[in-house]
């Protein structure tokens, strides 16, 4: 049961998409569904971290206000730093340098990492349930985690497949594309989490 509890609630925060989920389409799409599959174990690898950490006490950390607002800003600098260079390996039209990353599963745990939401956002989850109780026993605690690591294998598994089964139909002006539409999300998504903590306005849609 505690499995089932775990997997489902992966499963429901999985539906909020955000820059890892487009990025291992992306990546299913251009460079095939294996590429995808070793970013999506990267993905879940740092998600399994940020749990344990959560165990830890690592929640208490993000109640202080300064290393909150470091790591949101730090992560939404890489976030816009990959989106830059995922637009300019696309608009030089430079296959080489598309596939310039010599990992996809370092790429899938780089990319996690630097979303501030992951860690801030498991954090605050486990870190709810560990002060209600609602987490008894270490073996609980550790397969109600599995659960919910083994929902972002099996979520991102199925955004491989799809991305995978869309390659057979665009072509390479559609994927050029469908990559620029990536590498802009994940600026946008970048400058939206730091801006506000920089003070400077800026209008937004919600994504």
């Amino acid at each position: 049961m505690a499995f089932l509890k775990g997997f489902l609630l992966g499963m429901i925060l999985q539906l909020s998409i955000g820059p890892v989920c487009l990025a291992v389409l992306s990546a299913s799409a251009t460079r095939g569904i294996r590429e995808a599959l070793q970013m999506t174990w990267g993905v879940a690898l740092v998600d399994g971290m940020y749990i344990l950490a959560s165990f830890l006490g690592m929640a208490a950390l993000f109640t202080i206000t300064i290393v909150r607002t470091v790591i949101v800003i730090v992560g939404a600098a890489v976030l816009i730093y990959f989106g830059i260079r995922l637009l300019i390996a696309v608009t030089e039209n430079n296959a080489e340098q598309a596939r310039e990353r010599k990992s996809s599963f370092g790429y899938g745990i780089a990319l996690t990492l630097a979303n501030p939401l992951t860690i801030v956002f498991w954090s605050s989850l486990f870190g709810s349930l560990i002060a209600s109780g609602k987490l008894k026993g270490a073996f609980n605690d550790f397969v109600y985690s599995l659960g919910c690591i083994t929902a972002t294998i099996f979520f991102l598994g199925l955004v491989a497949t799809g991305g995978a089964y869309l390659s057979r139909h665009l072509n390479k002006r559609r994927i050029r594309l469908l990559n620029i539409g990536v590498g802009l999300f994940l600026i946008c998504f970048g400058l939206s989490m730091a801006l506000p903590l920089l003070r400077i306005p800026l209008v937004m849609s919600h994504f």
